[in-house]
């Protein structure tokens, strides 16, 4: 990834080009900490929890970033190679008969099915807010989105077998590299060039080398 590192060159390409900060996350990041939500009388038990993909270090995969959440310092990504696993699974979702939850779920990262702008997702209950709204992570993307209690559902085992597809990375090999331009700038130009394209990620440890480029 080419770095700018002349300030003014980059003031002015942000002049021309009319640039603004980024502030396009899909919607607003899950907090880094579930939090607790209280058990109360004629809550929903929890009926199981999505399982990660585990990829072992130095391996090399073709992936896409699916959610910016927090820029070069967590993002997520689909595989290339699970694509026709992600589509049929989604496939097969918007045409099942819909449960509605009777009672309220109590558990953290409970896995259930949510129904948002009109397509049905698989969300982890990441916390309980009033009127009966809850935050929740979709495993598939990497967003977060308030749902209400009325569009959460029951959700087949057989989709919560299924290993979440979005992956959760940050670049690496950054503590020491001194930037000119903010964080804001770096992330900005970080999904400038990422966005939508394939990319060839290397899975190394915190504080490796740079484990992801542009093709």
């Amino acid at each position: 990834i080419k770095m700018i590192t002349d300030y003014n060159e980059l003031k002015k390409q942000r002049q021309q080009q009319q640039m603004k900060p980024i502030a396009r996350n899909l919607k607003p990041a899950a907090p880094p900490k579930f939090t607790r939500i209280t058990p109360q009388d004629g809550e929903e038990e929890c009926l199981g929890k999505f399982q990660s993909n585990v990829i072992s270090h130095h391996s090399v995969h073709k992936v896409r970033i699916t959610h910016y959440e927090k820029g070069i310092n967590l993002f997520y990504v689909h595989m290339e190679a699970l694509d026709a696993n992600l589509q049929n699974m989604t496939s097969k979702m918007q045409g099942i008969m819909l449960k509605n939850l009777r009672k309220r779920p109590s558990s953290l990262g409970m896995a259930c099915l949510a129904r948002y702008q009109k397509k049905i997702y698989r969300v982890a209950v990441a916390k309980s807010n009033e009127d009966l709204l809850y935050l929740c992570h979709f495993v598939d993307f990497g967003f977060s989105a308030q749902i209400k209690f009325d569009n959460l559902f029951y959700i087949p085992h057989e989709f919560v077998a299924i290993n979440a597809f979005a992956m959760p990375f940050c670049l690496t090999a950054l503590k020491n590299v001194s930037f000119q331009a903010n964080i804001t700038e770096i992330n900005y130009f970080f999904r400038q060039i990422t966005e939508n394209r394939l990319l060839t990620l290397k899975c190394v440890p915190l504080d490796g080398k740079i484990c992801i480029n542009s093709h």
